[in-house]
């Protein structure tokens, strides 16, 4: 079975305009509470830094400005308003005057270092979330690495340009409302990115990094296999899987449609360079003159072939997925697997999420989406029965059920 995902929708800003297109894509909203989502918002935020430092944020304009710039270009309502300090002493004024969602402090604040901030901060203000930016050094990690970190939320590597502080400001928000909005409202759509690196903490090796990968965690390359997010989400008897890449944005929208239409957890995989820590690492499916021939993009009911000039396909053959040459001994396009989405057994499906490069092709697309009852459904369902046959209707009926004495 999987969560119930009646009330998890998509939605392309652009289209929020054009009368009747999102229903076009078949969603649903009678049951859709929009209203309720995203009810926790930052809207003034705590700068802790010093003038030059502001000055190096609104080298391009005033950072109240560019956040709006940034929230107008991506729908985005309530932009957040930026109160910057440059002492310890004023910064717990404010703190203490006004209401404060979200402290960002600098690395190297003069008159406090930003750690033993944080510190003072979390101990009268804990709900309020901490970020600290730093300058990108071998000095400053290992730094880091012999600090307290408990008081601080994140850190950041700030290269000077004011956009991360939009990121933070989402990521913050995401995560102060994901409880509520997955559990109270049901929004059942996993999107995980897979970059094979810890990025947001200056590059660790992860738990889907390939085996002998090296770098600073890993000097002589990692010792385990990688986990693969397909695996763990058929293994789990999940009923709809897909994968795709940053770099095909037609792809992806279309994955993300279907995902948000369907009735229950919905997991997307996407595969994403990290240009700080990783970068290229998807370069072999990027590739502009063997992508084709690298990747494979499953579509429910068609066969599945591949190739730049689609003249490649898979075959079953031994109960193995077998890479075939269309022409070559005999094999012609009507010889190929078609793919079914739909279909309940999920061998072929894990096959599928399987496949890798320069054995296989990358299986991109919706490789499982199979229609089941939904654990919320069959919940309801039982218990609607239950009321139905039930003597008890209400707490007078419990009163005076089984052994009763009149006093």
């Amino acid at each position: 079975m999987s969560m119930d995902n009646n009330k998890k929708q998509i939605i392309n800003p652009e289209c929020i305009s054009k009368k009747g297109v999102l229903e076009s894509y078949g969603f649903d909203f009678s049951d859709t509470s929009f209203d309720l989502l995203m009810q926790t918002r930052i809207h003034r935020v705590l700068l802790v830094c010093s003038n030059y430092d502001a000055f190096m944020l609104e080298e391009d304009g005033r950072i109240d400005e560019q956040i709006f710039i940034e929230y107008v270009s991506l729908n985005l309502r309530y932009p957040p308003v930026f109160v910057q300090v440059d002492s310890a002493e004023e910064a717990f004024q404010r703190l203490e005057d006004e209401n404060i969602d979200l402290v960002i402090t600098m690395w190297g604040k003069g008159d406090m270092d930003a750690f033993e901030l944080s510190r003072q901060i979390k101990r009268v203000h804990k709900n309020i979330p901490i970020v600290v930016l730093t300058y990108f050094s071998r000095e400053v990690s290992e730094l880091i690495d012999k600090e307290d970190l408990s008081a601080i939320d994140y850190i950041f590597c700030w290269l000077g340009n004011a956009n991360l502080l939009l990121a933070i400001i989402k990521l913050i928000e995401d995560k102060m409302n994901a409880e509520h909005d997955i559990i109270e409202i049901g929004v059942q759509t996993i999107i995980l990115f897979n970059n094979q690196i810890y990025g947001l903490t200056k590059g660790q090796y992860s738990p889907t990094s390939y085996k002998g990968f090296v770098n600073k965690t890993s000097p002589y390359g990692t010792v385990e296999e990688p986990f693969h997010p397909g695996e763990l989400v058929i293994g789990a008897q999940g009923k709809f899987f897909a994968r795709t890449i940053d770099s095909n944005v037609k792809l992806s929208t279309e994955i993300y449609i279907e995902a948000g239409k369907y009735k229950g957890t919905s997991v997307v995989e996407v595969l994403q360079n990290c240009i700080i820590f990783n970068d290229k690492v998807y370069s072999y499916l990027t590739d502009k003159e063997e992508k084709e021939n690298r990747q494979i993009i499953l579509h429910h009911n068609e066969p599945m072939i591949f190739g730049k000039d689609n003249d490649k396909g898979i075959i079953l053959k031994d109960n193995k997925l077998t890479v075939v040459k269309i022409g070559e001994n005999g094999i012609t396009k009507a010889d190929l697997l078609v793919h079914n989405s739909k279909e309940i057994n999920p061998g072929i499906h894990l096959m599928l999420t399987n496949m890798r490069y320069p054995d296989y092709p990358v299986a991109f697309g919706i490789i499982r989406s199979v229609d089941a009852i939904t654990y919320d459904y069959d919940v309801n369902h039982q218990m609607e029965e239950i009321r139905a046959k039930a003597d008890i209707k209400c707490v007078d009926d419990l009163l005076n059920s089984g052994n009763t004495w009149e006093l």
